[in-house]
């Protein structure tokens, strides 16, 4: 998911009633290239989206931050997948 696909499907996970019970991240890394920051991270999370059953996920992740004329970072892309995919080394 990146730019406004991101802040959508975030915007209606919540608004339609999902729930996060816990959220364990670890940054394996960060790096920057001016206006744009690279995070690495793996993470364990705990959700429910609505009406369904809750799940918990062990996943790596890759985010793009991107630097608002105002300073503030926001998040414009994440890819994800979990941490004990089938053929990984």
């Amino acid at each position: 998911l990146s730019g406004p696909d991101l802040h959508v499907f975030m915007r209606d996970f919540w608004e339609k009633g999902g729930e996060v019970f816990e959220l364990e991240m670890n940054t394996l890394e960060v790096f920057d290239h001016g206006d744009t920051a690279y995070q690495l991270a793996q993470y364990e999370e705990s959700f429910r989206f609505p009406g369904a059953e809750p799940m918990t996920v062990n996943n790596i992740a890759f985010f793009r931050w991107v630097k608002q004329p105002d300073g503030e970072w926001k998040l414009h892309r994440m890819v994800s997948g979990p941490k004990d995919a089938p053929g990984g080394s």
